[in-house]
Parts: structure tokens; C-alpha cells; sequence
């Protein structure tokens, strides 16, 4: 056709906007069925579990096949494209494209890379307003948001919880988010779509986008810094019109021997911490290939090894207790597109060992996980204005525990459907709905409504979300000896939120949302004191949350400056209201433990040319730590600077940031938890390098 059309507008005289806007439909059609679509499939069975280091040759031998196959050509497999322009897909993931009405954080690659937090814990600490409960340096940290514990949060790889059947939680710094396109925070409950244990906040680890045009890069960071810290990463991207992979491998150290106040002793004296030490190192890799014109296969693999030693609490006159994680975790999908309907099938497996000694105690223990996924999936797209999918999701976990009787296994299958209709421009309503069975007691049928919509000029827009979620009882609450529980039931939410949205898609001024949300949490789980002293779990609360949050952002370029800025801020009030536990009047109304009601976060970035600077601030609240609120831990402010330059060596080619860093700028003294040590002023510095050796540029 003899005119160029754009976003289905003609630029040349004489063609009707019709005809152009039919041309410009064509073929946003033709790469709509291209790309967005979904069916999946390969099963990955459980011989390709390594679960020791002995084996990560075998494991790098597989990957590094799956890096070779993605620079390979594939023209029997995809329908080769005469444009080289990187193809942008219409298609959302689960949940993210049901999440109408929901408050939701995008931490998007360059956040990722900034050089602040090698693990989810650290990176969440600094760039929101969650809770992260850090147990100390080298120690696990755990997540909490709205007043929830860390059993009532979830995190999802490929669209599969990682929380572990045994203890119900994701531990956060085992987490690297190197191997993350983005990262999205999901505010709130959103079981009808992701599951078990997303009531509090969801965590979505996004794959990198597939780049299927002719790419090849090596990215290379490495940083020193105080407590012989360090960290090295590198990053692999080969890409052509038929394949993409990135492959990437890092390692973490630290002997963590920084100084404290010890605050349990009389004195209060400064001591050094001993037995801190962390050796962290693996690689994450993700492959995609274009099968058709229409079909997208891909695999993933994730492999860890963590060894820790514990450190003592400042109670503790010493520990030699020690810990070492092994952790596998591989997925296949394949998706695809027919008329108006697309499929997905998706299979993940993961392993998890854990080895716990401590020869002061003569303990010596071995713990194995097991979690299997699949899931199918099907989209209706009956018309611009709605969307109608419906999908089913088995899962299988094993434990093997020596606190067990036997090994354990939990089997739940899953049902969902949902809804987005658009009947008037700018508005959308969305319809979840989840139901499970389960060889434990089954957890309840859960729906959910969103909306969100314009109400004033794009300047303001609606947003509203209610729905029933659900926290399952971990195999530990149930099958622990001494004291679990069998009869243990669900854990029962019923959440509403509403909010404002000012400015959203209005570049020049900064935006601004505002959310207020309350719920309810029924057959809350509570370990309490039996007959001995041993703890057994009972469902004997009724807790309730209110709160609200506060989210503002904007950038801006003057001249050769350029300015951004994001702040959070949430407000949480989390109390029991009702409980079946004996002379635990005293409790009623009064705020969870380790559930700060404030939280605040603010980074701020300024940059001259190739000059730089990050400020990054976070406020944690009072927490109580008891549950009669008669004790408590102070509240702190942490600041952290980072000055980095970017020089420009070949444009487009070579990329160099070169930064130093200073945490905790302030030297602040504080806990996070309960006589666990942290870290004064310390200090970092890197260079990250990235060398593209494409022979064509975008």
C-alpha cells in the first residue's frame, strides 16, 4: 500500500481513514496471533534434579546447551520476518491482566540494576513500603504486608508459588533478582487468581522479554564492599528471529563481621559479630522459541546453592550452627493463538534441600521439598471490550521431614474462570472466581470484582477491588511432632479496597494514587502453650486490617539534567478482635506483633550528563514484640547514597557504570528484629559493564 499508516492515521492525501485504520488492523491482527497467545506443555522430570554441587557441571552442561540451541536459527520452527524492528506483544500474564483495581508497583529493569539489593529482601527494603523481617545479616527475611505474616504473602515464578510446603513462606534472600526482567508488587489479597497464601502482598518475578531479532550481548558487574562483601554477576543474551535466551550466573560473599551494640548486656558494649559468614552462588536461565507463526515454547532453570553460618542473637553468647540451601527449580510452556482464542499450558518442578548442623547442640538434620506444577489455560477474546479465560491448576508437594511420622504429601486442584468486559471506553470491570480441592480440608470457593475507570478528564480514575482469599496450613501446622495439628482449617479473608488515581498517564506533572482498604481474616493460626510446655496450632483469632496507602511519582529532564523521584508510604492498623484462647483478654485490640503501623519509602535520582546520584530513604515504624503491646522496638530511618557514572565509550555498543556507595548513611543503630544485630555506615563500589556484539542495531 502507497502510504504509510501509523497507529491507523494516513499521511498521505487521498486514502480514506478508514481504509488506513482496516490496513493498520490487518496487521496488528496478523502479530496480535503471532505473539500473544498461550498452550504449553513439556513436562521436566525428576531426573534432571542435581541437588548437590557435585553435579552443577551436569546442570551448566544442560543450560549451556539451551544458550547454544538459542543462537541457533530456527526457520522450520518460526515464519521468517523481513522487519527487524523488536516486536512489542499485547499479551499479559494471569496476574497481571485480572488484577483490575488493584494498586500495583512496577520495579522494572533499570531499578533492578541500579546496584541496590542482591536479593529480593534487600531490593524490597529499599524501593517500597513493605515490611521485611530480617533476622540479621546472612539470615533468612521473610515478607510482610497490610498487617499479614509472611505465610499470608506469596512470590511467583512463571506464574507458580514458590512458598515452601513445609513452612508455608518464601525466604526473600535467597531470592537474586538478577535474573528478573521486572518485578511487580501486587498490593492486597488476589487468591481467585494466584492462590493459596496471597492475601497480604503477591511478588510477581517476571521473565525477561524474548527478543526475537538478531542480538548478542555479555553484561559483567562486579562490587567490594565492607564486611569482605562482594558480589560478581554475568548475563548472556543470544537472540534471533527464532530464538532468545539469557543466561545468568552470580555469586555472593560476605563474612558479615560488622560492629554492633550488643543491647541485651548490662553494659551495653560494642562487639564485633562472629559466625556471620554467607557464600551465595548459581545461575538462572530462561530460553524462548517461536514454534509457527503462532506458537512460543519456553524453558527455564533455576539453580542455587546457598552456605550460611548462623550468627548468635545478642542473648546468645555464641553459635556455631550452620545452613545450606540447594535449590533446583525448572519450568516448560508453550503458548499459541487460534481465531479469537488463545491457550497456555505451563509445568514446573522444584527441589529443595536443606542440611541444618549445629555441633554445639549435636544437631545434625536434612530436610528434602518437593513441588510439582501444571497448569492449562484458555482466553476467549470475543471483542475489543471483553475477555473471557477459564483454566485448571494441580499441584503436588512432598515433604520429607524427621519431624514427620512419614513423608507427607499435599495434592490440590484447582479451578479458576474470570472476566474483563469493557463497556465504555475508559471503563473496565473484572470477574474472578477460584475453587480447590484438596486432600486436607479444602480451602473456600473464592471470587473477587475490580474496577477501574476514568472520572474526570484522564486526570482522575477509579479504582475498586473486593474479594475472598485464602491461607492454606503448612505441612509444618499440621504434621509437625511434637504438636501439629491435622484438623487445622483454612485461613478465611474477606478484603475491600478503594482508591484514587491522579494524573496516571499524564507525563508533565507528577502522579498520585491513594488507596484505603479493610479486611478480615477468620480461623487465624496461632501456636499457644499446651499441657508440657509444647506448642500446638489451634484457628483462635479473628484479625482485622485497615489502612491506607500512598504512592507518588514523576520525571522530568531539563536541560542536561534529569530528575525522578518515587514515593510510599502505607499506613496499617492490624488487631485481634475475637479469640477462643483462655485469659487472652488482654490481647484484643491491640496490634500484631512485628507489624509496623508506618512505613515509608522514598528514592530520589539526579543526573548531569553522565553523572550521577541515587537517594534512597525508608521508614519502619514502631513494632511490638509481644502480644500484649507491652514491649516494643524503636522506630529507624535508614538513607542510603549512590554516585555512579556513565560514560558514553561507543555508543550503542558498550555500556559502563561505574558507582560507590554508602548504606546507612546516618549510622543509624537499630533492629529490625528482636536482638538481631545490623549493620552502621558500611560502605560499596562497583563497575557494570555490558558489550553488545549485534551486527544490526534496532
Amino acid at each position: 500500500m502507497p502510504l504509510r499508516c501509523i497507529r491507523g492515521k494516513a499521511e498521505e492525501k487521498g486514502v480514506s481513514q478508514k481504509t488506513c485504520r482496516i490496513y493498520y488492523y490487518s496487521i496488528f491482527r496478523r502479530k496480535r496471533d503471532e505473539y500473544l497467545g498461550s498452550v504449553s506443555a513439556a513436562y521436566i522430570s525428576h531426573f534432571f534434579l542435581p541437588a548437590e554441587p557435585a553435579n552443577m557441571r551436569n546442570l551448566a552442561l544442560i543450560l549451556f546447551s539451551f544458550t547454544l540451541l538459542g543462537a541457533m536459527p530456527f526457520s522450520g520452527l518460526a515464519q521468517r520476518d523481513t522487519i527487524r524492528l523488536q516486536e512489542v506483544t499485547i499479551q499479559s500474564d494471569r496476574s497481571e491482566l485480572f488484577m483490575t483495581g488493584k494498586p500495583t508497583v512496577e520495579l522494572d529493569s533499570s531499578v533492578i540494576s541500579s546496584g541496590t539489593g542482591t536479593n529480593l529482601g534487600e531490593l524490597l527494603t529499599s524501593y517500597s513500603s513493605l515490611f521485611v523481617k530480617s533476622y540479621g545479616a546472612g539470615s533468612s527475611a521473610v515478607l510482610s504486608s497490610r498487617g499479614t505474616e509472611a505465610r499470608h504473602n506469596s512470590v511467583l515464578w512463571n506464574g507458580f508459588n514458590l512458598n515452601t510446603p513445609g513452612m508455608g513462606l518464601t525466604d526473600l534472600s535467597l531470592i537474586p533478582v538478577s535474573g528478573s526482567g521486572k518485578i511487580n508488587i501486587i498490593r492486597g489479597g488476589s487468591s481467585p487468581v494466584n492462590g493459596n497464601a496471597s492475601v497480604g502482598s503477591t511478588i510477581l518475578l517476571a521473565r525477561p522479554e524474548p527478543k526475537f531479532y538478531h542480538h548478542r550481548s555479555v553484561g559483567i558487574a562486579a562490587e567490594a564492599g565492607s564486611f569482605s562483601s562482594s558480589h560478581l554477576e554475568s548475563v548472556l543474551r543470544f537472540s534471533n528471529p527464532g530464538s532468545s535466551s539469557q543466561t545468568t550466573v552470580f555469586h555472593d560473599r560476605s563474612q558479615n563481621d560488622f560492629s554492633y551494640v550488643n543491647l541485651a548486656h548490662r553494659d551495653k558494649p560494642v562487639q564485633q559479630l562472629e559466625h556471620a559468614g554467607i557464600n551465595n552462588y548459581g545461575l538462572i536461565h530462561y530460553s524462548d522459541f517461536k514454534a509457527g507463526t503462532k506458537g512460543v515454547l519456553s524453558a527455564s532453570a533455576w539453580y542455587q546453592v546457598t552456605g550460611r553460618e548462623i550468627p548468635p542473637m545478642m542473648t546468645d553468647p555464641s553459635s556455631r550452627a550452620e545452613q545450606r540451601d540447594s535449590i533446583l527449580r525448572v519450568h516448560a510452556g508453550y503458548k499459541t493463538t487460534f481465531g479469537n482464542s488463545s491457550i497456555r499450558v505451563n509445568a514446573a518442578h522444584f527441589r529443595e534441600d536443606m542440611r541444618y548442623d549445629d555441633p554445639e547442640f549435636i544437631i545434625h538434620k536434612k530436610y528434602s521439598l518437593y513441588n510439582s506444577f501444571a497448569d492449562a489455560e484458555y482466553r476467549w477474546y470475543g471483542n475489543e471490550k471483553l475477555i473471557i479465560s477459564a483454566g485448571a491448576q494441580g499441584n503436588f508437594a512432598k515433604a520429607g521431614f524427621e519431624e514427620y511420622d512419614s513423608d507427607k504429601e499435599r495434592n490440590i486442584l484447582s479451578g479458576y474462570t474470570a472476566m474483563i468486559w469493557q463497556p465504555v471506553n475508559k471503563w473496565k470491570f473484572n470477574f474472578n472466581l477460584r475453587t480447590e480441592i484438596a486432600n486436607q480440608n479444602e480451602p473456600p470457593v473464592c471470587p473477587s470484582i475490580g474496577v477501574e475507570g476514568n472520572i474526570y478528564k484522564n486526570a482522575i480514575s477509579l479504582l475498586f477491588h473486593a474479594g475472598r482469599h485464602y491461607s492454606m496450613p503448612s505441612m509444618n501446622d499440621l504434621y509437625w511432632n511434637p504438636g501439629g495439628n491435622v484438623n487445622l482449617l483454612p485461613e478465611d479473608a474477606w478484603s475491600i479496597e478503594g482508591g484514587l488515581a491522579f494524573l496516571k498517564e499524564n507525563k508533565k506533572y507528577p502522579s498520585l494514587s491513594l488507596t484505603v482498604f479493610h479486611s478480615t481474616v477468620d480461623n487465624w493460626i496461632r501456636w499457644i502453650p499446651v499441657n508440657g510446655g509444647i506448642y500446638v496450632p489451634h484457628n483462635i483469632s479473628e484479625v482485622k486490617t485497615r489502612g491506607s496507602e500512598l504512592n507518588s511519582a514523576y520525571s522530568a529532564t531539563l536541560s542536561n539534567w534529569k530528575f525522578s523521584y518515587h514515593f510510599s508510604y502505607s499506613l496499617s492498623r492490624s488487631e485481634v478482635i475475637k479469640t477462643a484462647e483462655n485469659n487472652s483478654q488482654d490481647i484484643i485490640g491491640k496490634q500484631l506483633m512485628y507489624s509496623p503501623e508506618h512505613l515509608a519509602s522514598l528514592l530520589f535520582t539526579a543526573a548531569w550528563k553522565s553523572v550521577g546520584m541515587d537517594v534512597t530513604w525508608h521508614y519502619t515504624g514502631r513494632r511490638f514484640t509481644t502480644a500484649d503491646n507491652l514491649r516494643s522496638l524503636d522506630p529507624f530511618h535508614l538513607t542510603d547514597l549512590r554516585i555512579f557514572f556513565q560514560p558514553v565509550i561507543r555508543k550503542h555498543q558498550y555500556q559502563l557504570t561505574v558507582y560507590a556507595k554508602i548504606s546507612n548513611l546516618f549510622d543509624e543503630s537499630y533492629e529490625v528484629m528482636e536482638w538481631r544485630p545490623s549493620p552502621g555506615r558500611w560502605f560499596s563500589a562497583g563497575v557494570k559493564m555490558n558489550f553488545d556484539f549485534s551486527k544490526t542495531k534496532i
